[in-house]
C-alpha cells in the first residue's frame, strides 16, 4: 500500500492530533520499512488503544492464567468434542436447567 498526500490524508492528520509526515512514519512502520523506536512505543499503544503487550505481541501469555482450566472450560471443551446431536442435546439440559434458575 502506499500512502498519497491528498486532503484525506491531511483532514486525518489534523484529526489524529499529527503531522501528514507522521502518517508517513506511521504507515512506514507497518509496512516493516522502518522499526519503530522503544521509546515510541507507549505512544503509539496510546494512539492504538492498546496495551503495550498487545503491540509485542505477547497479550495471550501475559493473560493466561497459570494452573489447570476452569472445570466450566474444560466441560466445553469436551462438549465441543462431541457429536452435533449429543451437543444439542446437552445444550438442552443447560436451557432447562437455567430455565428453572430464573422463574
Amino acid at each position: 500500500m502506499r500512502l498519497v498526500v491528498d486532503t484525506n490524508v491531511v483532514i486525518s492528520a489534523l484529526l489524529w492530533g499529527g503531522t501528514p509526515k507522521a502518517l508517513f512514519k506511521l504507515n512506514a512502520y507497518e509496512l516493516g520499512q522502518r522499526r519503530v523506536p522503544v521509546s515510541a512505543l507507549p505512544m503509539l499503544a496510546r494512539a492504538l488503544v492498546a496495551g503495550l503487550e498487545e503491540l509485542l505481541g505477547e497479550s495471550n501469555a501475559a493473560t493466561k492464567k497459570r494452573g489447570p482450566a476452569p472445570k466450566l472450560q474444560q466441560h466445553m471443551e469436551r462438549i465441543s468434542q462431541l457429536s452435533k446431536p449429543q451437543q444439542r442435546f446437552v445444550i438442552q439440559v443447560l436451557e432447562s436447567v437455567l430455565a428453572q434458575q430464573g422463574r
